[in-house]
C-alpha cells in the first residue's frame, strides 16, 4: 500500500512537471518561430546596408576627385554639373536603402515586442499585417506565392496583436 501511495505521489509530481513544461513550451513557441526568421531577416537587412556602404564609399571617392579638380584650378561648369548629378543620384540611393533598412528593422521590432507581450492594445490592422509580411518576406519570396492585401489604413483594433500575428504567420 505504501508503494502504491509513493507511485501515486510520483505520478502526480510528474503530471505537474509535464503541465509546467507544456506551459513553458507554449510561452516560448512564438519566440522560437521568430528566432527561426532572424537569419533570413538579417540577410534582407544586409542588402540595404551593403548598398549604403557601397554608395557611401563611391561618394567619398567622388568627393576626393572633386577636391583634386578644385585644387588644380581646372574646375569647369560641366564637371561641376556632373558632380552634382552623381552626388544627387548617390544620395537618392542612400536615402532609399536607409528607408528599407528602417522598414525591416521597425517591422521586426514590432513583431518581436508583440510576440513577447500578451498585452491588449490599440493598433492599426494594416500596420500589423504589413509588419508580419515584412518579417515573412525572406521566406515567402522563395516560393511562387503572391500575397496581396486590401486593408483600409484607418481600421483600428483593440485586441492582442501578438496572437493575431501568430495566426497570420501560421496561415501564410
Amino acid at each position: 500500500k505504501k508503494e502504491i501511495t509513493n507511485l501515486a505521489r510520483e505520478l502526480g509530481a510528474s503530471d505537474s512537471e509535464l503541465a509546467r513544461l507544456n506551459a513553458e513550451q507554449l510561452r516560448l513557441r512564438p519566440m522560437a518561430r521568430l528566432s527561426s526568421m532572424v537569419p533570413a531577416l538579417a540577410h534582407d537587412l544586409n542588402t540595404p546596408i551593403g548598398n549604403a556602404n557601397l554608395v557611401s564609399s563611391s561618394l567619398r571617392e567622388l568627393v576626393a576627385e572633386f577636391r583634386t579638380v578644385v585644387e588644380s584650378g581646372e574646375l569647369r561648369k560641366s564637371y561641376l554639373n556632373e558632380f552634382i548629378d552623381d552626388l544627387d543620384s548617390g544620395l537618392t540611393i542612400l536615402c532609399a536603402t536607409a528607408e528599407r533598412a528602417a522598414e525591416i528593422s521597425g517591422a521586426l521590432k514590432h513583431v518581436a515586442i508583440d510576440y513577447a507581450s500578451m498585452r491588449r492594445r490599440t493598433f492599426e490592422m494594416s500596420a500589423l499585417v504589413s509588419d508580419v509580411l515584412t518579417t515573412l518576406h525572406p521566406s515567402v519570396r522563395k516560393t511562387k506565392v503572391s500575397i496581396t492585401t486590401h486593408i483600409d489604413n484607418d481600421i483600428e483594433m483593440i485586441s492582442y496583436p501578438g496572437p493575431l500575428q501568430q495566426v497570420l504567420t501560421n496561415l501564410i
